[in-house]
């Protein structure tokens, strides 16, 4: 029974580390190459952002992000920097919770210089778009996929906004 445990508690953890790296990377890619002359345009994203965690797969992670979020002070959030300062206060925060190490704002702005913004929004639709094969997480699955849509449709609707 233990083994059948640590094998689900794997697999599970394998599960978050996708979506979780695909979420963290879709976040921060979006706060960082939106464009100087497209500042104003953080608040929206930020909304972007929220909708995208009340979708995320495991439960608890869902429900605490949006708990982060929402006793946040993300209504100061009005500029590419301030967004860009707020994701990443948010990300140590949940990594401050989870005991992994945080990261120094130095470290964010050359990880995520490098990244190309069109293939991060692929992976984060590719990663989320995976369907769980279980009843209870159908349900789940089909406002995930609605979600998803939405996001695929406001990212064509302005991907002009960013940076390659």
């Amino acid at each position: 029974m233990f083994k059948k445990q640590i094998i689900l508690y794997i697999y599970l953890t394998m599960l978050i580390n996708e979506w979780g790296n695909a979420c963290w990377f879709l976040f921060h890619t979006l706060s960082y190459k939106l464009k100087d002359e497209e500042s104003e345009h953080a608040k929206e994203l930020l909304k972007i952002f929220v909708e995208i965690c009340k979708i995320l797969p495991c439960p608890i992670c869902r429900e605490d992000a949006t708990k982060m979020l929402k006793e946040s002070k993300s209504g100061l959030v009005k500029t590419k920097p301030d967004l860009i300062r707020f994701m990443w206060q948010f990300h140590n925060l949940v990594n401050k919770k989870l005991n992994k190490p945080v990261f120094t704002m130095e470290e964010h702005n050359n990880k995520y210089a490098k990244t190309v913004t069109h293939n991060v929004v692929n992976f984060y639709i590719y990663v989320m778009s995976k369907n769980m094969n279980n009843s209870k997480a159908m349900i789940q699955t089909y406002q995930r996929q609605n979600k998803i849509a939405s996001f695929k449709a406001y990212y064509a609707e302005n991907i002009h906004r960013f940076n390659p």
